[in-house]
Formats: C-alpha cells, sequence, structure tokens
C-alpha cells in the first residue's frame, strides 16, 4: 500500500496551523494534538495511527519515533525552544527514513521565527522527509 505522505503532510501543517492557539507545554501534549488531527483527517482515513510505533535501528542504536502512521511513516514531534532543538528534530526525522520507515515527518512547535532555507527543504523532501513547522510568531 502506498501512502501519499507529501499530501498528509501538507493537510496536516494546515489544520495544525490553526487548531494550535497554545504552546504545548511537553511533546505528549503535542502528541495528543497531532494524533487527534491525524484521526480526523481525510487523508489518513483508514490508516492506523500508532503512539507506539516500532523503533528503527541505525548505525547500531535503537530509535523510536513518538508516533507513526500505518507503519509507514515515522513521526518525530518537539517542542521546541531554539532553533537547535527543532535542527534535532529533522535530523532525528531523517535518522528513522534512513532506517527503513518509508517517509518521516518532523512536527517541531517553535515560538521563535524559524525557516529552513528553500534548498534543504526540497533536499529533505526528495528525500521523503517532511518538516512541519508551526506556533511561528506571525509578523
Amino acid at each position: 500500500m502506498t501512502i501519499d505522505a507529501e499530501g498528509i503532510a501538507e493537510d496536516l501543517a494546515a489544520t495544525l496551523d490553526m487548531v494550535l492557539v497554545y504552546e504545548p507545554s511537553t511533546e505528549k501534549d503535542l502528541c495528543n494534538v497531532v494524533y487527534a488531527c491525524l484521526s480526523l483527517l481525510p487523508s489518513t482515513a483508514g490508516y492506523k495511527i500508532s503512539t507506539e510505533p516500532d523503533p528503527v535501528v541505525y548505525m547500531g542504536k535503537s530509535h523510536k519515533p513518538d508516533m507513526s502512521i500505518h507503519d509507514q511513516i515515522a513521526i518525530e514531534l518537539k517542542v521546541a525552544k531554539t532553533r537547535r532543538a527543532a535542527v534535532s528534530a529533522i535530523k532525528q526525522a531523517e535518522i528513522y527514513r534512513d532506517g527503513g520507515y518509508p517517509a518521516a515527518f518532523a512536527i517541531i512547535y517553535i515560538s521563535t521565527p524559524y525557516e529552513l532555507d528553500i534548498e534543504e527543504e526540497a533536499k529533505l523532501r526528495r528525500k521523503r522527509v517532511y518538516p512541519i513547522i508551526v506556533g511561528q510568531p506571525i509578523f
């Protein structure tokens, strides 16, 4: 079964932008919001959403995603206070992708301005790693 990871990422990003009106205090709070959104999205209808996904082994170490969609998309969640934490979440999503998941999302809530450059985002998308950055202030 082929899952449209890019379509789900776009739907989820738009939904999270509307739903997240406060800063989640923990990744667990963010997980609850993301789980609810994924459960209601038409693009994920019929897919199993798991908060206990299978870990991957990458470079001899086990890495467990925070969530998964139908055991096909690994999800890393991060409530980031700094740009460094946001970058770390994206790197972790890349590890899930390299470790065997067909696609990975890095869902990052960050309250400070942070933007990926266009070339870096395109490179990640070619690798089927989709950063979803929400919570940034609007100027």
